[in-house]
């Protein structure tokens, strides 16, 4: 898969690689994250061959999910639906008899109003997920690698193909831990596409990671 930046070299992005697109122009690095948001046409995706790809399937944008902090909110449809999808039937079975507990207390209160009311379960499992509004732990809110690592992981959990597009991530890791991501994720097989506000100096907090920049001359750079 590839990023287009209207006017400048494709920018190759891989599976367990970090890809990162660099740049110390304002007016740059503006376009390329309202192209991620969708709101220019600047930024195209295509594939190997260079065939058409929609930009909001190919890539989820994420941008600073330390800054953000909405991931599960981001998330939780396919957080449910990965959870419904591994249930066992003894966990479906577990479900069911408490849930329906539940409703025969409240049809009881109800039938305290005198009045005609009642509850039925419906079976609906994806309904009461919903219903507990599953979040993060505050331990992991509390921690930049963590909650970026989590990112990650919740792409391999919904079994999400699709590239995590990240901006800002050295604002947040010392290069030791952007160093131990970049591992961790060989192994996770994720894409992944940072866009970053630097000087080509600060290169060396990016190896070995696929690294490209386009200077304040609009100049093309792969180092």
């Amino acid at each position: 898969m590839k990023l287009v930046y209207k006017g400048h070299q494709a920018i190759q992005i891989e599976k367990g690689k970090f890809t990162v697109l660099a740049t110390n122009n304002r007016h740059i690095y503006f376009d390329l994250i309202r192209g991620l948001q969708g709101f220019n046409d600047k930024l195209m995706i295509v594939d190997n061959d260079y065939q058409s790809l929609e930009l909001e399937k190919a890539v989820d944008w994420d941008g600073d999910v330390v800054a953000n902090n909405n991931l599960a909110e981001n998330y939780s449809t396919e957080i449910v639906r990965s959870i419904i999808k591994n249930l066992t039937e003894d966990n479906r079975n577990c479900i069911n008899t408490e849930t329906r507990k539940l409703y025969s207390v409240v049809q009881e209160l109800l039938f305290m109003t005198d009045l005609p009311l009642e509850v039925r379960y419906d079976g609906d499992i994806k309904r009461l997920l919903n219903y507990c509004r599953i979040k993060f732990s505050p331990l992991i809110e509390k921690n930049p690698y963590d909650i970026i690592k989590t990112d990650l992981k919740l792409h391999l959990e919904c079994a999400d193909s699709s590239c995590i597009g990240l901006s800002n991530v050295a604002n947040y890791l010392s290069r030791d831990e952007f160093k131990e991501l970049l591992q961790l994720n060989t192994e996770l097989k994720i894409p992944v596409l940072l866009i970053e506000f630097t000087e080509i100096d600060n290169r060396q907090y990016y190896q070995n990671a696929e690294f490209y920049y386009i200077d304040e001359d609009f100049v093309d750079w792969k180092l």
